[in-house]
């Protein structure tokens, strides 16, 4: 039989050894520098954290003897241990512990109370960790539930609760199993819509604070056109869902009076092509609310960027009235002041459309495209748009949303192929003659899905002056998502 401590050494120091020497230990890599750990500093550094985990569970154990197990006492030693165990990579037992404190702040605080947040978004990290999307999901909603619960009376919190929300499920959509993907996009729609009910009865329809509401859910807009179009099982789900079952069941009964009783140049109703351009010019529909919104508020400036963003959403609904628009923000830009070099910088910068966030002040704007990695200094003779990183392989050309705050450690989970392609933008912001450069994959198939997305994306194009023009020799940072 074993002994006790051969019993120990095999049950808590072999694999905390084998994480080590796996890299999972970051306090052990930290001491070593750069060089891979000894057999004895692993063996030194397992040994200081089980005797961390027993200090800890022990403390814990006489806590609950002389105070009970519903003491608040019990909180601190519990997130002491939750640390160790991180380090430990134990994270179902993090997890266990986890809901053992939020369990323990309901029962002193009430089951509402606001003390959860930080820890649910722990959890959270810790549930990426584990990969458990679901529970992911149950955290986000149980956070947005208790801020409807303790912020009646502001609605400021409740509407960036619900965007965390939001952004959540739309994150979900290329982290989940494929069989929840339009589950997490239609409660997406569906909170979007009353966030912006939310924002339209707290604030004046005159008032400013309305602008961020009202352009998410223009962005949101384009999103559904974005999903309607998909070629895959995800667009043909979305198609079912959004449009409703009379399109199937509507389309064979029209085509079938058609054939019975033609009319010369009518045909079946498209519901799908409709569905599309409804989509796109209810996002229209939202920018030219802020337009009048600015119009009023006495600032010229944040007018004109209004003009540029109704010009974007003209550009993808391909009107030609878009041109126009951006001369007019042009002229109103120069008017209020804005200084023309600055003007002219902005407009031979491509950016590919929607913009994620409405930006009031040009400078903003610019600062936001360096900070996508706009460089003219990369390459002699070329333009670096910096990166545009794709929602997921249904999605190849629309731009991933926002990530949540509580979930920013996403980012680091999902495997990314990325692809250096160089390009020609035709006038219309239309991108031609894609060729790649550098790829961190050999795969033929996302070599072309790369090439083929970009082709999808709508540029705002670059401007001489007043004349939208052509350009050569631009280059971008296309990364996808690639399931291994």
């Amino acid at each position: 039989m074993y002994s006790a401590s051969a019993r120990y050494f095999s049950v808590f120091i072999v694999p905390t050894l084998l994480m080590l020497f796996s890299g999972g230990l970051s306090a052990a890599e930290d001491s070593a520098g750069d060089s891979p750990p000894t057999f004895a500093s692993a063996l030194e550094a397992s040994i200081r954290l089980r005797s961390e985990v027993d200090r800890f569970r022990e403390q814990i154990v006489q806590q609950e003897l002389q105070f009970g197990p519903y003491d608040r006492s019990l909180v601190e030693p519990l997130n002491g241990l939750n640390d160790v165990l991180i380090e430990l990579q134990a994270y179902d037992e993090v997890d266990a512990n986890l809901n053992r404190i939020l369990m323990l702040l309901r029962t002193l605080d009430g089951p509402a109370s606001l003390e959860q947040i930080p820890v649910l978004e722990t959890a959270i990290r810790n549930d990426i960790r584990r990969r458990d999307w679901e529970s992911v999901t149950q955290r986000f909603e149980f956070m947005h539930y208790l801020f409807s619960q303790n912020e009646t009376d502001n609605a400021a919190v409740q509407l960036e609760a619900r965007d965390e929300l939001i952004k959540w499920h739309l994150t979900a959509l290329y982290l989940d199993d494929k069989a929840n993907r339009l589950q997490h996009f239609t409660e997406a729609m569906e909170l979007q819509r009353q966030n912006l009910n939310l924002a339209e009865e707290t604030f004046d329809t005159d008032n400013p604070q309305l602008i961020p509401w009202l352009y998410r859910s223009a962005v949101q807009k384009f999103r559904v056109y974005s999903i309607l179009n998909a070629d895959d099982e995800l667009g043909l789900d979305a198609r079912r869902a959004i449009i409703g079952g009379y399109y199937m069941e509507d389309q064979l009964n029209q085509i079938q009076q058609y054939i019975y009783s033609p009319v010369p140049g009518r045909g079946p109703r498209n519901y799908l092509e409709e569905e599309l351009r409804r989509a796109r010019l209810e996002g229209l529909g939202l920018i030219k609310q802020i337009r009048e919104i600015l119009s009023s508020a006495d600032d010229p400036e944040a007018e004109a960027m209004a003009i540029v963003y109704e010009a974007d959403f003209q550009l993808l609904l391909d009107r030609g009235s878009a041109a126009r628009s951006y001369r007019e923000a042009m002229d109103q830009l120069a008017a209020a002041g804005v200084n023309e070099d600055r003007i002219a910088e902005f407009f031979s910068r491509p950016s590919a459309l929607p913009e994620p966030e409405f930006h009031t002040r040009l400078e903003v704007a610019l600062s936001a495209q360096d900070q996508r990695g706009y460089d003219v200094s990369s390459a002699p003779d070329r333009i670096n748009l910096g990166t545009f990183v794709a929602w997921n392989e249904s999605l190849a050309s629309a731009q991933r949303p926002a990530l949540p705050t509580a979930a920013l450690a996403v980012a680091d989970e999902v495997p990314m192929a990325e692809f250096d392609i160089q390009f020609r933008l035709n006038s219309r912001g239309e991108a031609r003659n894609r060729k790649i450069l550098d790829a961190n994959t050999d795969n033929s198939r996302l070599r072309s899905d790369a090439r083929d997305a970009l082709e999808l994306i709508r540029f705002r194009p670059q401007f001489d002056g007043d004349r939208r023009i052509a350009t050569d020799e631009l280059q971008i940072t296309y990364r996808i998502p690639n399931a291994p």
